[in-house]
């Protein structure tokens, strides 16, 4: 019944959020302004743009333990980042960042049915406050974005709206994040190319430094939008996030699934997955 009960309000939550992004995407009327002759936003300084980073930026902690019927239970721990991109009327912050940050891939591509112990991730605000999260929702297609619901009584932050510009090759690019836990580390770059993956979608290669711990962070253009969500790379210079605009295609109710948070919930769903495929 509680699972049931999350879920209705989890999807009454992200069905709002859809609605306001919806509202956003406002269409040319001849009451209305021509969006052409609207004044652009400026280009900001790379200081202003890590301020604007740093205020809307948290860090994710997360662990669970899969128990082992033969050897020591095995404890896995991680961190990564988000971005704080929309807060509703409820009094609701919406962070996103990689599905991978919420630990349920590593779950999920276990060699084994795993027995899951415990499981939980910690949310560090951008003023250091911590909170747990009270939904998770990822991509039913298990593309690499995911939603933390948090509630706003936690404190009062700015929000980055997801945004649908594109960079162009060569534009400048700036990453924050918490890389290798060293917190609120800002990074610059060019784009290098825009490219589709069959996996990920549309993605921005860059050469802006991203390592473990930067996962799930704001990627922003040379105005401060938010154009990407920083995933992950090859190399030192070869690097990868998802587009805003790839992330907004997939804001569909139908594409979002809320995960559990109790153990016993949590490996009856991945049980299920697994035996699906």
């Amino acid at each position: 019944m509680k699972k049931i009960l999350l879920f209705f309000i989890v999807s009454i939550a992200l069905l709002l959020f859809i609605v306001v992004l919806s509202d956003d995407e406002k269409t040319t009327t001849p009451e209305s302004p021509n969006p052409e002759s609207l004044p652009q936003a400026k280009i900001r300084t790379s200081e202003e743009i890590a301020q604007l980073g740093r205020a809307s930026t948290v860090k994710i902690e997360g662990r669970f333990v899969e128990k082992n019927l033969i050897l020591s239970d095995e404890r896995k721990e991680w961190s990564g980042s988000g971005v704080i991109v929309h807060k509703d009327k409820e009094d609701k912050y919406y962070i996103m960042t990689n599905q991978h940050v919420t630990g349920f891939v590593m779950m999920l591509t276990s060699d084994t049915i795993p027995e899951i112990s415990e499981y939980k991730l910690d949310v560090m605000m951008p003023d250091g406050k911590t909170c747990v999260p009270e939904g998770i929702l990822i991509n039913s297609d298990l593309k690499d974005y995911a939603l933390l619901i948090v509630d706003g009584s936690v404190g009062s932050y700015p929000v980055l709206p997801l945004s649908d510009a594109m960079p162009s090759q060569g534009a400048k690019v700036y990453a924050m994040g918490h890389p290798l836990g060293l917190e609120y580390s800002f990074s610059s770059g060019v784009v290098s190319a825009i490219r589709n993956d069959p996996d990920y979608g549309e993605v921005i290669q860059i050469d802006a430094p991203i390592n473990p711990g930067n996962s799930g962070g704001p990627l922003l253009d040379d105005k401060g939008s938010l154009i990407g969500i920083n995933t992950g790379g090859f190399t030192e210079s070869v690097n990868f996030a998802i587009s805003s605009r790839e992330i907004s295609r997939g804001l569909d109710e139908s594409k979002w699934e809320a995960i559990p948070t109790a153990p016993d919930e949590l490996t009856n769903l991945i049980k299920q997955i697994k035996k699906a495929k």
